[in-house]
């Protein structure tokens, strides 16, 4: 199981379609059916029915697709927090009324 699988799972949920999801996602509908498919026989359960206006999640792909959101939004919130390359920016500031002597003593800093 992947964390690519998972969004696959997460769009196809969004969009209703299979189709619909692989055009969002910029792959093509076979290989996002495949990846589902590997999915489904990894983890032994149907997560839902392919139908002429769509998919149906099944019981059991309601609940995963719960799961599956939630690590996802774990996932975005540590990709947020430990984001490479972001630089945490901290800053000092002093606010004083003007006084000479305020403005003189920040000098010194």
């Amino acid at each position: 199981m992947t964390l690519q699988q998972l969004r696959y799972v997460a769009s196809i949920a969004e969009y209703g379609s299979l189709s619909k999801a692989a055009r969002e996602l910029y792959i093509a509908q076979p290989s996002l059916s495949k990846s589902v498919a590997e999915l489904e026989k990894e983890i032994q359960k149907t997560l839902f029915v392919r139908t002429p206006r769509g998919v149906l999640f099944t019981d059991e792909g309601t609940e995963f697709l719960a799961y599956a959101r939630q690590v996802l939004q774990q996932m975005d919130t540590l990709e947020k927090r430990y984001e490479i390359g972001s630089v945490t920016k901290h800053y000092f500031t002093v606010s004083s009324q003007h006084y000479p002597f305020a403005s003189e003593a920040s000098h010194c800093l």
